[in-house]
């Protein structure tokens, strides 16, 4: 095997089921690691044979970038991808994705993101990736970006201290030091919106901020570019709370 998906759990049996059941009827040929943060259920473990290449790994949840960073150490494949509960992904575009990883061998394959939630139009990042579609990248996991195991001996783990943005950090730090990296000119995910929430947009764009300023911004005009922005955000919500209000 070339490839693992990496999927975080949490408190979402019946989404967990789905992904699981998809993932055997499609038999890709990757594995699937599952880091579930909830106590162990037969209900989850019985649909699972030793000859599906799905691992459920059950740790206390200490975090999105602790799990991952767990994952990373147990995984034997070359390669890695992250895909979130509330993601789909395309199997077919995937078989084709790991034919163009196969072949090309570069550190960091990059793939476009089909669809998003309109809520997540509202976080910059996401906003630039989907009406970019695969014609640009942006470092982050949206998406889905297969990345060579061995980078993270050169650039270190996920971040934990930081929240969201810790793969963001890590990825422009691997572009930055002359990783390899390819766009594959397909849409591999499809992305949900179930960690949307008006705290964790004012969260990315301070942990944004600090990400620039790690990467070697000048540190303030990374903090007024914060500071506008965060006002620009404020002035659009109360905009918008005006405008359902009102009906306009």
């Amino acid at each position: 095997m070339f490839l693992t998906i990496i999927l975080l759990s949490k408190e979402n049996d019946n989404r967990l089921k789905e992904i699981i059941k998809k993932f055997i009827e499609n038999s890709p040929e990757c594995k699937l690691l599952i880091i579930d943060s909830s106590r162990p259920r037969d209900e989850i473990n019985s649909l699972i044979k030793p000859n599906d290449n799905i691992q459920i790994y059950y740790e206390k949840n200490k975090g999105i970038y602790s799990s991952l960073n767990t994952a990373i150490k147990i995984i034997s494949t070359p390669y890695y991808l992250v895909l979130g509960l509330d993601d789909d992904i395309n199997f077919k575009i995937l078989k084709l994705f790991l034919i163009s990883l196969k072949e090309t061998r570069v550190d960091i394959l990059f793939a476009g993101v089909k669809k998003l939630d309109k809520k997540l139009l509202y976080l910059k990042p996401y906003k630039k990736t989907i009406l970019n579609g695969p014609d640009k990248v942006f470092p982050s996991h949206t998406g889905g970006i297969a990345i060579r195991k061995y980078l993270h001996e050169e650039n270190g783990y996920y971040d934990e201290s930081l929240k969201i943005t810790a793969d963001l950090l890590f990825i422009s730090n691997c572009l930055i030091n002359n990783c390899t990296f390819k766009l594959f000119k397909g849409y591999l995910t499809k992305i949900g919106a179930a960690g949307y929430s008006k705290k964790n947009e004012y969260l990315a764009e301070y942990e944004s901020m600090i990400v620039r300023n790690r990467l070697g911004a000048n540190k303030l005009i990374s903090f007024f570019r914060y500071c506008i922005r965060v006002n620009k955000r404020k002035l659009k919500n109360f905009l918008a709370f005006l405008i359902k209000k009102n009906n306009f």
